[in-house]
């Protein structure tokens, strides 16, 4: 069994580099629709596999100081 990962850093409210939330939102959508364009979907992934992606982006993201502890 590996160590456990490293707290993340510090929160600081310039993670997003200045974006608002609603230019986050836009650059989500258009990076959604060129997804779909390109038929990328999840549909041939198991509830598990999907649980298993979703968990590893998280503590990703924790790591990176994207997440709070809340928010893990």
């Amino acid at each position: 069994m590996s160590a456990p990962p490293p707290p993340p850093p510090e929160e600081d409210d310039d993670r997003c580099h200045g974006l608002s939330s609603m230019e986050i939102s836009e650059y989500s959508s258009v990076i959604m629709d060129k997804l779909h364009f390109l038929d990328v979907h999840d549909d041939g992934l198991s509830k598990l596999q999907t649980l298993l992606i979703q968990l590893k982006t998280r503590l990703d993201d924790w790591q990176s100081g994207g997440l709070s502890k809340r928010e893990l």
